[in-house]
């Protein structure tokens, strides 16, 4: 697991407090990059049928991650997610996999 020096949330925090609100929101991007990037990839370990279940686990992890988290914390989570339109996925390998899943069967 990538580790970086810094967490993410303090790099934001801090451009933020110098009054760099361009910087600040393009660390939130690359956040968001980062993080959804990993979770698409480990996604992208399964079958492409068992997506449901990938799916229906990422979002009970993320229900129980939030009750730990602080209401504050809750706030910034539904804020990110309300002010984000869309995540990227590589519909190509997507095509991929259910296509060679298809011919197994």
């Amino acid at each position: 697991m990538k580790r970086h020096e810094m967490p993410m949330s303090d790099g934001i925090k801090k451009a933020i407090m110098q009054g760099e609100i361009r910087e600040a929101n393009e660390r939130i991007g690359e956040a968001l990059n980062e993080t959804i990037g990993r979770l698409a990839g480990f996604s992208q370990e399964y079958d492409y049928a068992d997506l449901p279940f990938v799916i229906a686990g990422m979002k009970i992890v993320a229900g129980s991650l939030e009750l730990a988290m602080e209401e504050s914390g809750r706030k910034f989570v539904d804020n990110l997610v309300a002010h984000t339109r869309c995540a990227a996925i590589n519909i190509s390998e997507l095509l991929k996999q259910m296509k060679e899943e298809q011919e197994e069967v």
